[in-house]
């Protein structure tokens, strides 16, 4: 194999196998994005969803009883928290609540801890302000329709980054309720990383497993390519031998001819010898020694 020959050949080596690792590297970053896409559609389900059922717990009368008799005071509020708090600790939520919405603010009404190590119970009482971007969602869905719903992340200063669904229902007078729910993503973030380093080490495992057949199969070129030489220097000798003994044959050919040659020489010669005898014979007036078939 020429040099030139090598170089071509590794080449296309090399080609082939960025195409293969790009192709791994595509192929799990689509899984994982398909993946996270995923998750991220159920927990946006799921929050809506939860969003609704505290509209169930929490009616429109009693959110409105709640506002107009400042919250905690109502009769039943703390039996609406502790069925909000059911509800959070059961569908892994970290923040359910109600809110209203009068002269552009937006305030909570209850509110309850589905996880108390990130939202400690009561933490969110009635009359504290939303975030400023839940505020300004609230008033674009206030301005759009009497019904909307929304999804955003939030960022708060003390319990993190969150995923949240906001569903709001406007009344004529230009207030509203505001029923959301809450997920805390450094959990969803942990779980997404780990699925990646999960990725990461399939591809990883996929390239070893190239690298190791691509040993295998170079060891067995290399094998075959060996046997195949050997079969090669082989065949060389049988047709050197061949030749060899072909240049013999043609030799022993030229041999027999000069052979032949000689032999039908010294037969014509015996046939005239016999008939020069026979010739003399009848001058001395004796019977022929030879006949005429022995004479031919």
């Amino acid at each position: 194999m020429t040099r030139q020959e090598v170089k071509r050949r590794y080449g296309r080596f090399g080609l082939a196998a960025a195409v293969y690792i790009i192709g791994v590297v595509i192929a799990c970053t689509w899984s994982y994005l398909e993946h996270r896409q995923d998750v991220m559609h159920e927990i946006d389900s799921a929050l809506v969803h939860a969003a609704f059922a505290v509209r169930e717990i929490v009616e429109d009368g009693t959110a409105e009883t709640l506002n107009l008799l400042d919250g905690a005071d109502a009769p039943d509020y703390l039996v609406r928290q502790a069925q909000l708090g059911r509800l959070a600790q059961q569908s892994g939520l970290e923040l359910l609540g109600a809110a209203f919405h009068q002269h552009n603010e937006t305030y909570a009404l209850i509110a309850a801890s589905g996880n108390p190590e990130i939202i400690p119970a009561g933490d969110i009482r009635y009359g504290d302000p939303l975030p400023l971007l839940v505020k300004r969602n609230v008033l674009d869905l206030a301005r759009s329709s009497d019904q909307g719903t929304a999804l955003l992340n939030i960022h708060h200063l003390d319990y993190g980054l969150f995923r949240m669904a906001v569903f709001f229902v406007g009344h004529p007078d230009g207030t509203g309720l505001v029923y959301f729910a809450a997920q805390e993503l450094g959990t969803v973030k942990r779980l997404l990383r780990r699925y990646a380093q999960r990725e990461t080490v399939f591809g990883l495992f996929l390239v070893l497993m190239a690298m190791v057949l691509i040993r295998i199969r170079s060891r067995v070129e290399s094998r075959a390519a060996q046997e195949l030489a050997e079969l090669n220097e082989h065949l060389h000798r049988s047709i050197d031998e061949l030749r060899k003994r072909e240049k013999e044959l043609e030799a022993t050919n030229e041999d027999l001819e000069r052979f032949g040659a000689v032999a039908t020489g010294r037969e014509g010669r015996i046939l005239q010898l016999k008939a020069e005898i026979n010739t003399l014979l009848v001058q001395l007036n004796r019977e022929k020694r030879y006949n005429s078939a022995q004479a031919d």
